[in-house]
């Protein structure tokens, strides 16, 4: 693990607050990173001091690539007096481990006030401010036209790619949008705000939170509420696919049983045909060119290739869970509000562990030139 405090015209401070709040983490574990004019000046607290690149955007772009892709990085501001869990002030390091085992792949991030606050986790796209969070290096990069609201973006690109995780009850002891460094310039910058409208999303009033907007018409709310009323059919022994365990899954559209091949309208196209359009509403809401769709409801599928399908899946979840990510030829995704599409015929792929409700709806072609 590497403690990386970006720190600009703030040499004082950050000895005063930030690393007084790290004392008793072994100094090995601390990067400072600066601009070549201040590097003296930084390299003074005694600590590794590492010249960077002047702004935030770009500074944290030069950290993700100064170590190893797979690097466990804490990214913490240099004017954090103390962290914080509710009521209760944490040790640093013992908090970030935590998170880290909690987090996994994921970007890790906490709530950026003290109020409002509840003791809990979650894992939909929810902005982590930028003063404290941690990530496990990929190929994510930032654009600089995010200056200032770079965290924004930050959030957005790990949800869509690894996945987030936020613990809402943990907040940091720090004075926003002090004098120096770059607090004085996030609140006003309208050519970031501009940028990031290229995302769907929505601010929060009440937390700043960020989510998913429903995509130009895009509703999952209204499938869920409708599975929750049914009983997805259990798979198993011979009506279950080879090498998965007791699950709980059904096709919907055209239907090719597993032994006889007779093709057909599934079963519950027949039985619930006010899901089946929904789910087709989806389905070309991504322009996407299906015969079937394979719903499923809290399966961790094991490794596997979609002997039957021709051609690219498309993947969506949705309900009220945490983990359950999909790893793809290697490399886990979430797919949590988050379209994946990928040829399920050709690379191999499964779950990882999931708590709670979880829904995913696998859009695919099983008939020739379709």
């Amino acid at each position: 693990m590497k403690i990386c405090i970006p720190s600009f015209n703030r040499v004082e401070t950050l000895r005063n607050k930030t690393l007084m709040t790290l004392k008793d983490v072994p100094k090995e574990m601390i990067y400072i990173f600066c601009v070549e004019e201040e590097y003296d000046d930084y390299q003074s607290l005694g600590f590794q001091t590492i010249i960077g690149e002047k702004g935030i955007t770009n500074q944290r772009n030069f950290i993700y690539n100064y170590f190893p892709k797979g690097t466990k990085i804490v990214f913490i501001d240099d004017d954090i007096s103390g962290i914080f869990r509710m009521k209760e002030r944490l040790d640093p390091l013992t908090f970030f481990n935590e998170a880290f085992q909690k987090a996994g792949v994921r970007l890790w991030g906490i709530n950026p006030i003290s109020g409002f606050l509840k003791d809990t986790e979650t894992n939909d796209l929810r902005f982590c401010i930028g003063c404290l969070y941690g990530v496990t290096t990929n190929n994510i990069i930032l654009n600089p036209l995010a200056e200032g609201k770079e965290d924004y973006e930050n959030s957005i690109l790990h949800f869509q790619s690894v996945g987030l995780l936020k613990f809402n009850g943990v907040f940091v002891r720090t004075k926003y949008r002090a004098k120096g460094g770059l607090g004085e310039e996030r609140p006003n910058n309208q050519n970031a705000i501009d940028y990031l409208k290229k995302y769907d999303v929505v601010r929060d009033k009440k937390e700043g939170e960020i989510r998913l907007l429903r995509v130009k018409g895009l509703d999952l709310h209204t499938i869920y509420t409708m599975l929750q009323k049914i009983t997805v059919p259990v798979k198993q022994g011979k009506s279950s696919r080879q090498g998965f365990p007791r699950h709980r899954s059904t096709p919907f559209g055209i239907s090719r049983a597993r032994y006889s091949a007779k093709v057909g309208p599934s079963w519950a196209s027949l039985k619930y045909p006010h899901i089946w359009e929904e789910i087709q509403k989806i389905g070309n809401h991504f322009n996407f060119n299906f015969t079937t769709v394979q719903l499923n409801h809290n399966l961790q599928c094991p490794p596997h290739k979609d002997g039957n399908n021709v051609g690219d899946s498309l993947l969506i979840s949705f309900g009220e869970y945490t983990g359950g990510e999909i790893v793809i030829n290697g490399e886990t995704h979430n797919a949590y509000y988050n379209p994946i599409i990928f040829n399920g015929y050709e690379l191999e792929h499964y779950n990882l562990p999931h708590e709670g409700n979880k829904y995913s709806l696998v859009f695919f072609n099983n008939l020739p030139n379709q």
